[in-house]
């Protein structure tokens, strides 16, 4: 079951970085269920130097990774999700939303090959969620 980010919640005291969590988190969303119409597992392409993608039922995001060079290793250690941006400043918030509303309007995806096995990657989620994280996650 897929598992989104909640779109109602006061991230922040600041009501402008709040305003713009809500924004990054229904962009978040809109990217998971984007990723979930495809017919075969797969990455997004680049955004921001990293990529999206679903493990374990929740979309995290792959930071520090440029598709320029195929055959470098991504960063998996540097997987997130969501909720690991709290504490972000507003600005910085606003320009991820925006790259990502950017490639929300032209999706492309990465197909992984068949003997691709992500639960092998050193992903720091596969240790499980954290006490925190159901506070952001719903499923859907």
């Amino acid at each position: 079951m897929p598992l989104m980010i909640r779109e109602d919640l006061e991230w922040s005291d600041d009501e402008h970085e709040s305003r713009e969590y809500r924004r990054l988190a229904r962009n978040w969303n809109a990217i998971h269920r984007a990723i979930l119409t495809q017919p075969y597992p797969c990455f997004t392409t680049d955004i921001d130097k990293g990529f999206f993608f679903i493990f374990e039922d929740e979309l995290l995001f792959c930071t520090g990774y440029a598709f320029d060079d195929a055959s470098q290793e991504p960063n998996w250690d540097q997987s997130c999700p969501l909720y690991n941006f709290d504490g972000q400043g507003a600005d910085d918030l606003a320009d991820l939303s925006a790259k990502i509303e950017r490639w929300l309007e032209k999706p492309a995806f990465v197909p992984l090959p068949n003997d691709f096995d992500l639960a092998s990657k050193p992903i720091p989620m596969a240790e499980g969620f954290d006490e925190h994280s159901v506070f952001y996650l719903v499923e859907v």
